[in-house]
């Protein structure tokens, strides 16, 4: 018995040391508050080609399959012919109260390598916000950086509400990341 458990421990430690060959590489994380503004910057390295990373994340119907916190993703009619738009619904709960965030965003593409989401505020629940998603290529992986800025358009309570937001937004994007890298591959 007391070997098994140790193998197991073993098991863990070793994956923790070295993770499996294909597994996502969070290489940054950073997180800043400047109340009211959030700052979130990630680098990650996906084992899987750029290409096929640039077409899982422009899959913007699709978006909702690669994160939990993600419910709903939609590209939306715009008026003018312009942009590509994606409404999407995030979920969070904080104790026990649990809010919705709609947003829309306007897509701009630099195709396989820069995607830039522009907050439009008329149509979500934060008052601006821009997320750069930066894709290079890194032999037969992809170098990820996705920068976002934002600023909501409700109230979060101070101390506990940007914790939380951090733990959200870095665990959420590190799942992402785990999902575009299994669908790319």
């Amino acid at each position: 018995m007391r070997r098994g458990l140790f193998a197991i421990a073993l098991v863990v430690v070793i994956g923790a040391v070295h993770p499996p060959a294909g597994a996502v590489e969070i290489l940054e994380r950073d997180f800043q508050v400047a109340r009211p503004d959030y700052q979130l910057r990630v680098v990650a390295r996906i084992d899987a080609p750029r290409e096929a990373v640039w077409a899982v994340l422009t899959d913007y119907e699709r978006l909702s399959e690669l994160s939990p916190g993600l419910l709903e993703s939609r590209i939306v009619p715009d008026g003018a012919g312009e942009a590509v738009l994606v409404a999407t619904v995030t979920e969070g709960c904080l104790v026990l109260i649990c809010r919705r965030v709609r947003r829309v965003e306007a897509m701009e593409e630099e195709p396989p390598e820069r995607i830039r989401a522009r907050i439009l505020p008329e149509h979500s629940d934060l008052r601006r916000g821009v997320t750069e998603w930066l894709l290079e290529a890194d032999g037969e992986a992809t170098r990820i950086t996705v920068d976002s800025h934002i600023r909501p358009d409700f109230w979060v309570p101070p101390g506990i509400g940007p914790r939380h937001m951090q733990r959200t937004f870095l665990s959420d994007l590190t799942e992402l990341m785990e999902q575009v890298e299994r669908i790319a591959q």
